[in-house]
């Protein structure tokens, strides 16, 4: 029973501080997300070998993404599939903020026979990055 208490204290601790440090749903100046997909490597940008970097401005109002500005520079195969991601993330509900977020596309390591799944690593909202490996060209006989 003692020890029952204590994890019950611990966790009541440790929830406490998460809400102090998120304030209003909000951490660093970002609102606190909730939902997300899973940010994809466009299947056309793998085979091209396409790499880099898209950085917007996300505005958020009521919880939902409302608009999103690139910066320009970026592939465009690459900035539509970081803005359609973005467009899927929501945030507590009551939340309002405009922040710059940004996406990486790489391609790294020895190529593969077949496409492999990306390495995808989020620190979101601010930042995503996901790697995948080279795939060798088919050869025809």
């Amino acid at each position: 029973m003692l020890k029952l208490r204590f994890l019950f204290l611990v966790t009541v601790l440790v929830c406490v501080q998460l809400l102090a440090a998120q304030g209003n749903g909000q951490s660093e100046g970002l609102p606190l997300l909730v939902h997300a997909d899973l940010p994809l490597y466009p299947a056309v940008a793998h085979t091209a070998r396409i790499t880099g970097k898209v950085e917007a401005q996300v505005t958020v109002k009521g919880g939902v993404v409302t608009d999103v500005k690139l910066e320009p520079g970026s592939h465009p195969l690459l900035a539509t599939a970081a803005t359609e991601n973005i467009k899927t993330w929501r945030f507590w509900p009551d939340s309002n903020a405009i922040f710059s977020s940004v996406f990486i596309y790489s391609i790294e390591g020895d190529e593969v026979l077949e496409t492999q799944n990306p390495t995808v690593d989020l620190h979101l909202p601010k930042l995503v990055k996901i790697t995948s490996r080279p795939t060798r060209p088919p050869t025809t006989p």
